[in-house]
């Protein structure tokens, strides 16, 4: 469930043009439809590489900058243990019940990385939930696969790696009370990049 009162670094990628009013302002939550974890502002936790390498995925014709900021994870939903694995699992059947089954028949679970708005939608019923029976989570955290294997045959004949490329941990805090500080971070290229025309 909890992780103690530890911190850790989490980082963040964006657009080099919204540096100045994160700076200013903190992060905004996001409430996407596809948020894989539920509500919250997204990092990655100790992973500056892939924050730099999202952000330019996403963000390809415009100067990107990675912020780090240390998270709390003393109110943390984490699922990568059985406890908070076990506090989420039975929501799925209060969401179908909530929803009805032709409902939730019609949700799309992304199939690339199995996740999408669904997994998203019971985490946020069980924080709800769970806040209003006095247990509060401010961040949920999750181990996450972005790519096929590490090595693999291309003729699919011989074992493939069970680790994925750029399999990593991510972090969707939910209350801003759990970022402790945060600072702009130089990029791996030791520089802001522009890609595009």
């Amino acid at each position: 469930m909890a992780s103690g009162s530890r911190t850790v670094p989490g980082h963040h990628g964006t657009r080099a043009e919204w540096a100045d009013q994160i700076a200013e302002e903190g992060f905004q939550p996001s409430t996407a439809e596809d948020d894989w974890l539920g509500c919250g502002s997204y990092f990655f936790e100790d992973a500056p590489q892939m924050a730099e390498e999202w952000a330019e995925m996403m963000h390809p014709e415009h100067e990107i900058c990675v912020f780090e900021a240390e998270i709390s994870l003393s109110r943390c939903l984490d699922l990568l243990n059985g406890e908070g694995q076990d506090l989420v699992e039975p929501f799925y059947d209060r969401y179908i019940r909530l929803k009805g089954k032709e409902t939730v028949a019609q949700l799309k679970q992304r199939e690339s990385d199995a996740y999408g708005d669904f997994d998203g939608d019971v985490i946020n019923l069980a924080c709800q939930a769970l806040a209003e029976e006095g247990l509060r989570f401010d961040v949920v955290r999750a181990g996450c696969r972005a790519g096929g294997a590490i090595f693999e045959d291309k003729d699919k004949k011989l074992p493939r790696s069970r680790f994925d490329k750029r399999e990593h941990v991510q972090l969707a805090v939910r209350n801003d009370c759990a970022i402790l500080g945060f600072r702009r971070k130089e990029l791996a290229t030791g520089k802001s990049r522009h890609h595009g025309a």
